[in-house]
């Protein structure tokens, strides 16, 4: 009897030896497939991260490089002074501000560099956050 109780004991124990070893054996391998999407993301990502910054650099450089090349763009003035005085008030956009030398004069000021800066930017971080959401 007691050789039945032990031969029974030893199985049941064998039995549960298995299936712990399979459950590690089935955690070791979704471990590994866990850890290899997450780097494929991983260099998904990086590869989004500077294909982003490659195209703002370029977008960046072609911006100044059409404003170098066409400085009239830079300032638009509806007046004709012909002043080369700094004003002494900060300019906004179609407004009317007096000079330091006390004249009048209504200016356009854009800075177009600045501005295509951040339209530019605006779009690759769009664009940044579209690909950001397919990489998922």
């Amino acid at each position: 009897m007691l050789f039945v109780f032990l031969f029974g004991y030893y199985k049941g124990y064998a039995h549960e030896q298995t299936k712990y070893e399979a459950h590690l054996a089935s955690d070791a391998r979704l471990t590994a497939i866990a850890i290899a999407e997450n780097n494929q993301k991983i260099k998904a990502a990086d590869k989004v991260n500077k294909d982003i910054t490659k195209e703002y650099s370029d977008a960046i450089a072609k911006i100044n490089a059409y404003y170098k090349s066409h400085p009239h763009i830079i300032k638009l003035c509806n007046g004709a002074s012909s002043t080369s005085t700094v004003p002494s008030t900060s300019q906004s956009a179609d407004t009317t501000a007096t000079t330091s030398s006390g004249a009048t004069e209504a200016t356009t000021e854009i800075d177009l560099e600045k501005a295509g800066k951040e339209v530019t930017q605006c779009q690759l971080l769009i664009k940044f956050e579209q690909e950001q959401e397919g990489v998922q």
